[in-house]
């Protein structure tokens, strides 16, 4: 039976259903909450359903509307429609660009909150809910507070562009969790958060101001549900966090200098505050190497979340599982949400970016070829003079500067400090392969190609704590003479 619209066939979905939507933009049809007070959303989630895009958040579009009726001059009113709402436990949403979304510009909370996305409730902040929107581009959307979202757990999603109006109680995502997400760019009269349960491997970014441009503060009050504490774990604030009240447990995260705390939230030695000059970001996003004390932060076995001071009942414990699904994919799977392996150089870096170390180990390996790939055992010191290798591979590809094929001589210096054995091969034979009897080895070897690989296989020994120590790429140029 063929539905014309994205809210009509969301709705024929029976508990266990998941709908797949191909690409294309859907800007048509509502739908109303369960709840009858909500205002109208282009798609609801109903309880254990899934609603998924085939081909992800920059193919499918779900534009919301501005109200025509009662409208204040960001097209918020009575007769708006947000982008979409979750309507019970196990709701899923995702893989989506969320765009166009108002709410009403008075009354009640499920009418006023999440231009882009609401949940269910206040609660549905809380692991024991589930209800989940993941992947998701968030932009662009208009509440009175909560412009990107209200009452659901955003996963692996970015958020940005959105506008809030409440001049008490604005902010970004209201009374809801965050894992995986980066949020910046976006504008409000007074916080990014209000009320947020949990802040876990995410970045907030440093361009959420007000409309004169003002820095504004990262949390109004974040506070905790009744069934779980508020969390702030391997997150990164490049501006200022004001945490007003709420039993924070922040663990591996950074922060700007001059960010206040309420006395009871509970900080150890994990947590570093830094200047703003400190707190750089790269264009994708990631933390600066060398500069940022995001680098190499984070330590993923906070993501195993204890809850023994949390009674779940049996039904709870069913979506505090499907939670762990999908934050334990973002949080700690093998990939940042650029794409990029999850870690680098060894440990991962605090926020959702993971800093990409191929120019930094280019550079310490002598500057004459270029790191193509690494695993995410190779591990170096900014300004250092050697890579390690722990295990895998590292590929490295070079050629002469004038791109033509040339005769050129190159050598790399490596030593084995572990158990294991170190397998040198150039442009896919085997060059060298040793182990740690052999001391310092210098590996020549020529090639009269424009483009050239290299590749270091390290293959660990039994309980082997060293590794294969890589340095001194050189290479000398000479004449390549055809005789016909």
């Amino acid at each position: 039976d063929a539905k014309k619209t994205l809210a009509t066939a969301a709705n024929a979905l029976a508990a266990g259903d998941t709908l797949w939507v191909l690409p294309g933009t859907y800007a048509t049809g509502s739908n109303l909450h369960a709840k009858a007070s909500f205002i109208p959303s282009r798609v609801v989630v109903k309880s254990d359903t899934t609603v998924r895009s085939t081909e992800g958040p920059e193919k499918t579009v779900i534009v919301g509307a501005a109200a025509t009726e009662d409208a204040d001059g960001l097209g918020c009113g009575t007769n708006a429609i947000r982008c979409a709402a979750l309507s019970g436990k196990g709701a899923v949403l995702s893989g989506f660009t969320l765009t166009g979304g108002r709410t009403h510009r008075v009354g009640v909370n499920e009418n006023i909150c999440g231009g882009g996305v609401i949940g269910s409730s206040s609660s549905a902040r809380d692991f024991s809910f589930g209800e989940i929107v993941e992947n998701c581009i968030i932009s662009n959307n208009v509440a009175v507070m909560g412009s990107a979202a209200a009452w659901c757990q955003l996963v692996g999603c970015r958020v940005t562009g959105n506008v809030a109006t409440n001049n008490s109680y604005s902010c970004v995502v209201s009374q809801g969790s965050v894992f995986a997400t980066f949020i910046d760019g976006n504008e409000m009269p007074g916080n990014v958060f209000y009320y947020s349960a949990n802040v876990c491997g995410s970045t907030i970014g440093p361009n959420n101001v007000t409309a004169a441009g003002t820095a504004v503060s990262q949390f109004g009050t974040p506070g905790f549900t009744p069934n779980t504490k508020g969390r702030i774990y391997n997150s990164l604030f490049c501006g200022k966090v004001g945490v007003g009240s709420g039993a924070m447990e922040i663990r591996n995260s950074v922060f700007l200098s001059t960010s206040t705390f309420h006395a009871n939230s509970d900080r150890d030695e994990t947590v570093v505050l830094a200047t703003i000059e400190k707190l750089g970001l790269n264009d994708d996003g990631s933390p600066k190497i060398g500069v940022n004390p995001a680098i190499g932060a984070a330590d993923f076995s906070l993501y195993d979340f204890d809850f023994s001071d949390t009674a779940f009942n049996a039904t709870d414990l069913k979506y505090v599982a499907k939670s762990r699904e999908f934050i334990d994919a973002w949080c700690r799977g093998a990939k940042d949400l650029n794409g990029k392996a999850r870690i680098a150089n060894g440990t991962p870096d605090v926020g959702c970016f993971e800093a990409d170390w191929h120019g930094e180990y280019s550079k310490i390996l002598g500057g004459g070829c270029a790191v193509t790939a690494a695993s995410s055992n190779a591990v170096a010191e900014v300004g250092g003079t050697k890579v390690t290798l722990g295990g895998g591979e590292l590929e490295v590809s070079w050629g002469p500067d004038s791109g033509q094929a040339q005769l050129q001589s190159y050598t790399m210096h490596a030593r084995v400090t572990g158990a294991g054995t170190l397998t040198v091969t150039a442009n896919g034979e085997e060059m060298a392969s040793f182990g740690a009897s052999a001391g310092d080895v210098a590996i020549p070897f020529k090639s009269e190609l424009a483009a050239n690989e290299l590749t270091f296989s390290y293959e660990p020994g039994e309980n082997d704590a060293g590794g294969a120590e890589l340095w001194g790429f050189s290479r000398r140029t000479g004449t390549l003479i055809t005789v016909r």
